[in-house]
């Protein structure tokens, strides 16, 4: 079957480009992931934040909030803990949660993240 050509470019082709505009338009695709699948990288792998500014960026950025980390100690890093989490002081895991279902579909295994207990919180200034 001869396939359907607008010009030089197959009709699919124009079609999935309509697609992805669409799906620009309603935020369904970002433009960070279009930028990283034209660079042939995987837009869909979660970003790790790995700097201090980048979770300044990241709390002005989902909760409208001005943090400054520039005097925060961190401890000495650790073999097999990759990943620098910075959490506000009375930012919960519930509350954390509730953000990413504002900003993206997203399902939970536990109701109460809350309950959780870890050595680690968010509880010093």
């Amino acid at each position: 079957m001869k396939q359907k050509m607008i010009g030089d470019v197959p009709g699919n082709v124009l079609g999935m480009m309509a697609d992805l505009a669409h799906k620009l338009q309603h935020g369904k695709i970002s433009p960070k992931e279009l930028s990283l699948f034209l660079k042939r990288k995987n837009p869909f792998e979660p970003e790790v934040i790995t700097s201090i500014e980048e979770w300044e960026h990241f709390y002005q950025e989902v909760f409208g909030k001005e943090v400054d980390f520039s005097g925060l100690e961190l401890p000495e890093k650790m073999e097999g803990f990759n990943w620098l989490i910075i959490m506000l002081a009375g930012l919960t895991p519930n509350k954390l949660y509730a953000k990413c279902e504002e900003r993206f579909s997203c399902w939970r295994h536990f109701d109460n993240f809350d309950a959780i207990k870890s050595v680690r919180t968010a509880d010093k200034t």
